[in-house]
């Protein structure tokens, strides 16, 4: 990505971001998932990656 910004913030301070993700379903209807992006230590003191993680499940309905 050329450029990575949430709300009016450069994440990546100007420089390209290395983006990924990877997401599981299992038939009973869980799932989870991760989103990864480097982030600049200008935007964030510290910082160099920003990883989201997420789960959940479902209930699938069935057609009658």
């Amino acid at each position: 990505m050329s450029q990575y910004k949430v709300r009016g913030i450069d994440q990546a301070w100007g420089r390209p971001a290395v983006q990924g993700g990877a997401d599981l379903v299992a038939a009973n209807g869980l799932y989870a998932g991760a989103r990864a992006s480097n982030v600049s230590a200008n935007s964030y003191p510290g910082g160099r990656l920003e990883l989201d993680l997420y789960g959940g499940s479902r209930t699938w309905a069935t057609p009658t």
